[in-house]
């Protein structure tokens, strides 16, 4: 505590107390904003000035007046030796009075700040610079060559910058009182914005326009940024020369020792000239084959694409990468946009996330993964929140990939430096772009940058036109030209077999498990062994969605290896929305969510995660059904859904939909393509079971298939086993259905009665066949229609014909109720069948024999 900063604040207090502009400040002995402000607030309210806000804006500084040895303005002079006192100096005493003490006080900051004339006379350039929290004094840290460029600054420019602190430390007061000095030795308007008019202004060195005073504000400039000049001097020698050139080198300017506009630039803005072409560039949009050339022929060499979100990169993305002579290098971002996202926990998770996703695409170790901080943190929060977010990276690096990856960082200047200089960073991504950060006003460019951010610009016609952030490349990292899939860790863009996506799978479960161990090892937290696995899961969920999305025809979307484990029939499941108690989440909504994402109709809100069903995937499927004729509800239901994916179908066989749907319920057998073919083609194909004819069929959690069922396939006499049984493949479809156990003999066509044990699907929920009552007139051939029974004049799949002689056998053992034949299908090797039953019509799926 310091008492004279004590009697400041009561006597403040004590006088303002009652002016409603006026609010107490603790009585704490403690300088700090909030006294500044409050000596504010009094020499306002002395000056008349409304609102009377704490500001010394403009206004203040046109009203306030010059106070000299004998001034009478008994509170002003209050004001001012509270200032002093709050500033360090000692005016000895608070007694309103401008004596001796007052005057050797303002003598002494004048000498600090370097002004020549120190008469100790308070002008309000003087009264501005006292009252706030800025030293005019070395401070730790400090550098004694920037405290004299401060100093000289404020000397020969004071009219046109005011004062700035001259404490030894380049920061954004300096910047802008060096690009305001250049401006007005350019004869521009001294603003500090640094635009096209200061850098066309700017004199190339050495050269007609090389000044003294231009000399010396390149040679503050240099020192500013690191390079020497070996003093300030004002002439163009050595010491100038090389520090150019090595300034030049550094920053990927060519090293002539000339320092021209782009020179000026780069010492005095974030980005330089922004009209500089890099050889570097990273984006949002997916690489064509079209938008690669574009950025050959423009002379790009390498390109940043994510690892994951709605812009990730692809397998088949960066195979066209690479074949068009492309390099990548992968950027790693979810929601790195403000302080509350960068904790330790989140650290964790995102480390596994990143190796999780990077492995996947088959990046080879030493591959430097750029980490997002994607605003402007102020220096506590970088102490305070960024650094222990990569301290958690560094350390979950090196537990589970062995240093397999190297650790980059995305940000402004401050940030990369400083979670560099800690260790935890292996090289930069600058956000130099962004040049009003405070982050980047005043901070040098990172020693061990990569990849310098400084426009976005557009290139390129038609299917060739990209819009790219332009970055200037240190050759530190030249990203990568080609990715291994090595075993165990395979592309889900370019799978082989069924083995491949267990291995995928167990990729995405290792991370899973290993966050367990950790937890009760006592390595983790219990919200840190959450994260981590809930951000691993989500990422192999997003990861099938898409395999299957892209794939619809691989043995992994027929559901071979049973799709997800959620249970239920999707048949009679909607997808609600938040408001409902019975939302849905995780592949179920991802697979909505990426299919709408692939028709134009959904976008991943930043900050959010996919497989949730918020109101944005509302939002969505709404526009969805808007456009296709569906009830408006915002409910991805049996109409939607079976619409959706049947767009995604370009096969004529098994509808997508129907398959995709089969998946999710968890039908781990179903008959694959090039099987169905065949028997599809083949006349002789009968069913046997043991010597009667006829089959059971049942859901694989309530029957129990008998081992002796087979397949038999003549001519061949090719034999496929059941499931229990030894053999090849099973081929028995099953149907979400308990049992179809009825006789009949001969051709089934329209109107004749079937005898069935039960319905799985409720009338009203399920999808039947409409439409299909005897032969077609012109082709003989059974017409039908899928549509939905809550909404029957909505045909969710096209009229499909097939052959009226259709014959199958049923084993005869129970009769409970009758139904109408309403319509015959083949789908497959796979007959649906609707009876009409009282309150409306049941599909029933059976195995056909042809």
């Amino acid at each position: 505590m310091d008492q004279m900063v004590l009697q400041v604040q009561q006597w403040l207090n004590t006088t303002y107390s009652n002016n409603t502009n006026y609010t107490l400040v603790p009585e704490d002995g403690i300088t700090g904003g909030g006294t500044v402000a409050a000596l504010i607030t009094a020499l306002q309210i002395e000056l008349n000035i409304s609102p009377a806000d704490g500001v010394f804006g403009p206004a203040t500084q046109a009203a306030c007046p010059t106070l000299a040895s004998g001034s009478t303005a008994k509170n002003e002079v209050y004001i001012l030796q509270g200032a002093l006192y709050c500033k360090g100096y000692n005016p000895n005493g608070l007694d309103g009075g401008y004596g001796n003490g007052v005057v050797t006080a303002i003598k002494k900051f004048q000498s600090d700040a370097g002004l020549t004339t120190q008469d100790g006379i308070t002008t309000p350039m003087i009264f501005k610079a006292l009252l706030n929290t800025d030293a005019f004094v070395l401070i730790s840290g400090g550098d004694s060559n920037i405290r004299t460029i401060q100093q000289n600054l404020n000397r020969d420019y004071n009219s046109i910058i005011g004062l700035i602190p001259s404490n030894g430390v380049y920061s954004k007061s300096t910047n802008v009182a060096l690009i305001k000095a250049l401006q007005h030795e350019e004869g521009n308007s001294a603003d500090g914005i640094w635009g096209p008019a200061t850098q066309a202004a700017c004199p190339t060195i050495p050269g007609s326009k090389a000044t003294t005073k231009f000399i010396l504000l390149l040679q503050y400039s240099l020192y500013c940024n690191g390079y020497n000049p070996n003093g300030f001097d004002g002439l163009y020698g050595n010491g100038v020369k090389t520090a150019v050139t090595n300034f030049q080198t550094f920053v990927g300017l060519t090293a002539d020792g000339y320092a021209g506009p782009q020179v000026w630039a780069s010492l005095l803005v974030s980005y330089g000239d922004p009209n500089r072409k890099g050889t570097a560039c990273d984006c949002s949009t997916t690489i064509t084959s079209e938008k690669a050339a574009t950025l050959k022929a423009n002379g790009y060499k390498v390109v940043g694409r994510y690892l994951t979100g709605k812009f990730r990169m692809t397998s088949s993305e960066l195979q066209t990468i690479f074949t068009n002579g492309l390099r990548v290098f992968p950027i790693f971002e979810t929601a790195g946009t403000n302080t509350a996202y960068f904790t330790e926990s989140q650290g964790i998770a995102d480390a596994n996330t990143a190796i999780l996703s990077a492995g996947n695409l088959g990046f080879d170790a030493g591959t430097i993964i750029y980490f997002a901080v994607d605003y402007d943190a102020m220096d506590y929060e970088v102490t305070n929140s960024i650094i222990p977010y990569f301290q958690s990276i560094k350390e979950e690096f090196n537990r589970l990939s062995s240093n397999k990856y190297k650790i980059g960082i995305y940000g402004p200047r401050n940030i990369c430096s400083r979670v560099a200089a800690a260790g935890y960073s292996y090289s930069s991504f600058v956000s130099d772009m962004s040049s009003g950060f405070s982050g980047n006003i005043g901070y040098k460019l990172p020693v061990g940058w990569a990849f310098d951010q400084i426009s976005t610009i557009s290139i390129g016609t038609g299917t060739g036109l990209i819009e790219i952030d332009n970055n200037i490349c240190s050759n530190k990292d030249m990203g990568v030209d080609h990715v291994t899939i090595a075993s165990g860790v395979d592309n889900w863009d370019a799978l082989i077999d069924d083995s491949d996506i267990i291995k995928k799978i167990n990729n995405s479960d290792y991370l899973y498990d290993q966050a367990e161990i950790n937890f009760n090892n006592g390595v983790l937290t219990y919200d840190q062994k959450t994260t981590i696995q809930n951000s691993v899961r989500n990422e192999a969920d997003i990861a099938r969605a898409d395999y299957i999305v892209s794939n619809p025809y691989s043995d992994y979307a027929y559901g071979v290896l049973g799709g997800s484990k959620e249970s239920g029939n999707p048949l009679n499941r909607e997808l609600y929305n938040t408001q409902s108690s019975s939302q849905l989440s995780g592949l179920d909504v991802i697979l909505i969510q990426r299919v709408l994402e692939l028709y134009g109709y959904f976008d991943i809100p930043d900050g959010q995660f996919y497989g949730i069903y918020g109101p944005a995937t509302e939002d969505a499927v709404t526009s969805y059904q808007e456009d296709n004729g569906i009830t408006v509800d915002g409910r991805v239901g049996t109409v939607a859904m079976a619409t959706l994916f049947s767009e995604s179908n370009q096969d004529q066989r098994t509808p997508y939909w129907l398959q995709l749907l089969n998946m999710w319920r968890g039908q781990h057998h179903l008959v694959r393509d090039h099987e169905a073919e065949k028997l599809h083609a083949d006349t002789e194909v009968t069913i046997q079971k043991g010597s009667k004819n006829g089959i059971n069929v049942g859901y694989a959690d309530i029957v129990k298939i008998d081992t002796k069922q087979v397949w038999e396939v003549k001519p061949d006499k090719e034999k496929y086993y059941g499931p229990n049984g030894i053999g090849t493949k099973q081929l028995t479809r099953y149907i979400n259905a308990s049992m179809i156990t009825n006789q009949f003999e001969g051709p089934l066509v329209a109107g004749d009665t079937v005898q069935e044990e039960f319905i799985y699907y409720s009338p009203d929920e399920c999808i039947h066949i409409r439409g299909g009552v005897g032969p077609s007139p012109e082709t003989g051939l059974i017409l039908y229609e899928v549509r939905p029974n809550s909404d029957p004049g909505v045909v969710v799949s096209p009229a499909i014909e097939t052959e009226p002689e259709t014959s199958i056998a049923f084993q005869n053992n129970l009769s409970i109720n009758w139904g109408v034949v309403a319509g015959v299908c083949l789908i497959g090797t796979a007959v649906l069948v609707a009876v009409a039953i009282s309150g409306g019509t049941a599909l029933i799926p059976l195995v056909l024999a042809l």
